[in-house]
């Protein structure tokens, strides 16, 4: 498989990687950049932001233009692969269902919830969003009354919708990377491709596979935090519901497989980069199909 990095690479003067250093133009906004992110994080967890349906974001400037831009730019200055180029419909459509998978599980997990939106709007690095297994389970016991049923068939819901959503985000990311590698079948036959548009494009494919790659990881992690707050329910109090809440959960266990077909792992301690510091660039082909 050829890499990203390079494919890039006869694009960018001096045999320079253009995914891994942003033209100079850009490199200038660095220092307005980190003011821009840390400014911004001050106002979101100040609670400026405002929520739509489902906690979401509300379309808004703040949401759909500042946040965003604010976002790159401090992203930007930490030196991670920002692409200023549109989005296609089916990449915006794969960062809005990324959106379940990159939230905290329950939505009375405040704190997480505030450090997910900073990392998910990229004003701090994914890096921030340190796994805790007992954030699932703490709002739960919070809101427990007389009896654990209401409980357990929380978690068997949680998980259940979960499973539901791991289908078609996994054949829209599947688009998303075929479109990509077209992307880069372009690059390679264009008659003139300037530094901006080589470094944009190749930034913006590290972005999708980025994305893709933390999505699958936080799948993973609300599975486990399921798995967790089901063990511990249990034993606290265990009941009839409990049964189908397992039920779902390990159905919701065995759909996470399905990422397999993207062919890119998940992402590894919040960081989408190698260890040689190259983003995630090759993709493997789908396992086989088994034919019943």
């Amino acid at each position: 498989m050829i890499s990203i990095a390079a494919k890039a690479r006869p694009a960018s003067p001096a045999g320079a990687s253009a995914a891994s250093e942003p033209p100079p133009r850009l490199r200038r906004r660095s220092g307005p950049a980190i003011l821009a992110g840390i400014a911004c994080a001050t106002l979101i967890l100040a609670g400026c932001a405002r929520t739509g349906d489902l906690g979401r974001p509300a379309p808004s400037i703040w949401n759909d233009r500042i946040l965003p831009f604010a976002g790159m730019a401090a992203a930007e200055a930490r030196g991670e692969a920002v692409s200023w180029f549109m989005l296609t419909d089916d990449e915006q459509e794969l960062h809005n269902r990324a959106w379940r998978f990159l939230m905290p599980a329950h939505e009375k997990a405040i704190f997480q919830k505030q450090l997910a939106e900073l990392a998910r709007t990229r004003i701090l690095p994914r890096m921030v969003m340190h796994h805790d297994e007992r954030a699932y389970l703490r709002p739960l016991r919070w809101s427990r009354g007389q009896s654990p049923a209401p409980l357990f068939n929380r978690i068997g819901e949680d998980a259940s919708a979960d499973r539901t959503l791991i289908t078609p985000f996994v054949a829209l990311a599947r688009a998303v990377i075929r479109n990509d590698e077209a992307r880069l079948q372009l690059m390679m036959q264009a008659g003139s491709l300037g530094e901006f548009q080589a470094h944009s494009a190749t930034a913006r494919i590290a972005e999708n596979r980025c994305l893709i790659a933390w999505v699958h990881a936080q799948a993973i992690k609300r599975a486990a935090d399921y798995r967790h707050a089901l063990e511990q329910l249990a034993i606290e109090a265990l009941q009839e519901q409990a049964i189908g809440a397992e039920r779902e959960v390990i159905a919701l266990e065995a759909a996470l497989g399905e990422f397999a077909y993207t062919g890119i792992p998940p992402l590894a301690d919040g960081r989408c980069e190698d260890a040689s510091g190259a983003p995630p660039s090759t993709v493997s082909a789908p396992p086989p199909i088994a034919k019943k």
